[in-house]
């Protein structure tokens, strides 16, 4: 996406998911609700491609 955020994947019992990690103690709804935006984005496009 644009770098605003830092999404990897990880595997947990052969599944892949998507992982972040929340460190900034200034962290607010607002960036939440970004992230989750995003990652909805990412998701969606993951499903389009197949």
């Amino acid at each position: 996406m644009d770098g605003e955020f830092y999404i990897v994947q990880t595997v947990l019992n052969e599944k892949t998911y998507m992982r972040v990690t929340l460190l900034n103690p200034k962290t607010t709804v607002i960036h939440i609700k970004n992230l989750t935006n995003s990652i909805s984005k990412i998701a969606e496009k993951l499903k389009i491609e197949g």
